[in-house]
């Protein structure tokens, strides 16, 4: 008795792997997600713009900034994000525009809205504001 128990049990488990093997789920990310995702792109971008402040005290203005420095066009393809736009808010700052024309998908209103990443430098250490035009639901935390 205890034997077929195992045997079943043992069975029922190769199912469940062999299941997902073969057939993975397809992992929907959410709208406020997606965002996010293009909000990470960002990142290099505000690496960059620290090292710059460490090098030169002071934040790239836009004219001192080289856009295709840091061109990321093969993650933008897969985002929702058109553009990422160093120094047009304020020296330093950094605006990621989203579109909806990638991504049949895309929340609605989400076309030509903003998030704008703008640094500050207290006690020698750079810290960063966010701010949107995105809705209210689709911000991040830290943005509203």
């Amino acid at each position: 008795m205890m034997n077929r128990r195992l045997v079943v049990l043992i069975l029922f488990s190769l199912v469940l792997v062999w299941n997902f093997v073969l057939f993975p789920s397809k992992i929907e990310l959410t709208d406020r997600t997606r965002v996010l995702q293009g909000v990470s792109l960002a990142k290099p971008y505000k690496e960059a713009i620290v090292a710059y402040w460490q090098s030169k005290a002071q934040f790239p203005a836009r004219e001192d900034w080289d856009p295709g420095s840091l061109v990321l066009a093969k993650k933008l393809e897969k985002s929702l994000v058109e553009s990422i736009i160093v120094g047009e808010e304020a020296s330093g700052s950094i605006s990621v525009y989203f579109t909806s024309s990638k991504d049949p998908k895309a929340p609605a209103g989400i076309e030509g809205k903003k998030i704008v990443l703008t640094p500050s430098v207290q006690d020698g250490v750079v810290s960063w504001t966010c701010k949107g035009t995105l809705t209210e639901e689709l911000l991040p935390v830290p943005c509203r």
